[in-house]
């Protein structure tokens, strides 16, 4: 999540290895960064796109923690932008058969519900967009025309986004949630998991700024997204903003009112 960090993190150095320690003390912090680790080993196991190696989760009284592989970065070139692309479109075409997954989990500190769903307009509409925007309204962040608009929308998706089978998801997917190893390999951190419409992780991704050109027009080239995704890309975009309205505050009230008047 973008607007400011919700671990506390470390690195640690032995003889000869090097740790990265996150560290927590919210209430749900031990059950959020066991998620993140279990995120991490599920993602490890598909062998398309590298993450860090999970070392140990636990607690020490009021403090959860997270031990990860630590990995040295680079400052990214020509080279790590296509494999990142190419990797995410084989990422994204790891399917199953309904959009969800095994047990809800976390996006920043608010619990991202994933009940299992067949199609992705009733998935997005109420794991995702429903609660977020019941969270706004009661926080007093979102004015009833603003509720109104949302509920529009809601019953448009219907229409709007295409249909497609499933995705595996990083779910989180911006620029400060990859990072560059040795020999220019991609490393996804940082994950918030789920099977849903891929259209999502690429939208997301531009969001603050965006990635380098290269890394869509590799993606396209492997795994070409549906035409009028341009169109599309601020209703993915909502779900986000209506998180970081949430965690952060009205600071990102403009653009979500934006977008919920403009499709709503």
């Amino acid at each position: 999540m973008h607007g400011g960090d919700i671990n506390q993190a470390y690195l640690l150095r032995s003889a000869d290895r090097s740790y990265f320690v996150k560290c927590n003390d919210a209430d749900c912090a031990l059950d959020m960064l066991s998620k993140e680790g279990d995120a991490l080993c599920v993602i490890a196991k598909h062998n398309v796109i590298k993450v860090p190696e999970v070392i140990l989760t636990g607690h020490v009284d009021q403090i959860a923690f997270l031990v990860l592989e630590y990995i040295e970065t680079k400052a990214p070139t020509d080279l790590f932008w296509e494999s990142f692309g190419e990797q995410l479109a084989s990422f994204h075409r790891i399917k199953q058969n309904q959009f969800g997954w095994p047990y809800n989990n976390y996006i920043g500190t608010l619990r991202q519900s994933n009940e299992l769903h067949s199609a992705w307009p009733s998935f997005y509409a109420q794991e995702r967009l429903e609660p977020q925007l019941a969270e706004a309204r009661d926080q007093g962040l979102l004015s009833q025309t603003d509720l109104a608009y949302g509920q529009n929308l809601i019953a448009k998706i219907g229409v709007i986004c295409p249909d497609e089978p499933p995705s595996l998801l990083h779910g989180d997917l911006w620029s400060g949630n990859f990072i560059v190893a040795s020999k220019d390999l991609p490393v996804l951190i940082d994950p918030a998991p789920y099977f849903g419409h891929r259209e999502m992780d690429l939208a997301m991704s531009l969001i603050f700024g965006g990635f380098d050109v290269l890394f869509y027009q590799t993606y396209q080239a492997f795994f070409p997204l549906h035409p009028g995704f341009d169109e599309r890309c601020e209703i993915y975009q909502l779900y986000y903003l209506l998180v970081h309205l949430n965690l952060f505050g009205t600071g990102y009230h403009r653009q979500v009112s934006a977008i919920l008047k403009k499709y709503g």
